[in-house]
């Protein structure tokens, strides 16, 4: 059962919106799963080409597959201890993953995917290599800073950049080669919660009390940063259909949805918040206007 903003339910058939892929048991238990999307085929039209392919992984391997759950590539993320994060990029031009176990060291596995046509279908092949190593840089005094989120960003033109968020509510900046670029304090009211890529250079941060836009090039905060809900947030998505619409996951099981821009103008608007369904946390996606 959906909801529209009026709260009235809105009840749809599953198969209209999902499709189920069962991964094989080889790649269980799987504790984080992600979709790197796939540049689209200007070839043949009557070829229906993969649009995605599907990125799980378990605590010390990481496994790419089809959305028809076959496997294409396994490979060891290289990790001592197990692994704590997973992040994937979102362009479909540039594939990478970021992979950082509990001791907070980060793995950047550049992913080069090949298509080519086999009769009549579009047949993929997946090559790994670890591009760079790195970790949040440490303070010079008192507690030990750790790793709450990270993101890898591929603007169209330049070197790719890895962001990493912090408990000290901090967010650094790493080049392709995983050489510190710069680091910026974003947050004085706790962690960084998530990264998400935006436009161009620009990375969007969350952390519990407020959100903003980062640039990748100059290292800084390049607009004032929403704020105004209640409880701590724990997780951010972007809506599908309008880019400019968030949807923030608060503590207490609420979910506001807040618009971030009107036209060419910058805001910080409360647009409406979901009906509150749960008494815990809930991670929120959008599909074809449909939150989830």
């Amino acid at each position: 059962i959906a909801y529209d903003v009026k709260h009235a339910p809105l009840v749809e058939p599953l198969p209209k919106f999902f499709n189920v892929t069962r991964l094989p048991t080889d790649v269980w238990p799987v504790k984080f799963t992600d979709i790197l999307p796939l540049k689209r085929s200007a070839g043949d039209k009557t070829i229906d080409a993969p649009k995605m392919v599907i990125v799980a992984a378990t605590d010390k391997m990481v496994t790419i597959l089809t959305q028809h759950g076959e496997t294409l590539l396994s490979f060891d993320a290289q990790h001592q201890q197990a692994i704590a994060f997973l992040a994937v990029s979102t362009s479909s031009d540039d594939h990478t993953i970021l992979t950082a176990d509990t001791d907070d060291n980060v793995h950047a596995h550049e992913i080069k995917i090949q298509a080519q046509r086999v009769e009549h279908r579009i047949k993929l092949a997946c090559t790994q290599s670890v591009a760079a190593s790195f970790r949040i840089p440490a303070p010079t005094e008192g507690p030990e800073r750790r790793l709450t989120g990270m993101a890898p960003v591929a603007p169209r033109a330049g070197q790719p950049y890895y962001v990493l968020g912090d408990s000290d509510g901090a967010v650094s900046i790493f080049y392709g080669n995983g050489t510190l670029k710069g680091r910026v304090v974003v947050a004085d009211d706790g962690p960084v919660v998530k990264l998400v890529p935006n436009y161009g250079n620009q990375v969007l941060f969350l952390a519990e009390r407020s959100l903003g836009f980062i640039s990748v090039a100059s290292v800084d905060v390049i607009r004032s940063p929403c704020m105004g809900w209640g409880a701590p947030a724990v997780d951010l998505t972007l809506d599908a259909t309008m880019q400019s619409r968030l949807y923030i996951s608060l503590g207490d099981g609420n979910v506001v949805a807040m618009d971030t821009a009107q036209g060419q103008a910058k805001i910080c608007e409360m647009k409406f918040k979901l009906p509150h369904v749960s008494r815990v946390p809930l991670i929120v996606r959008t599909l074809k206007g449909y939150a989830v």
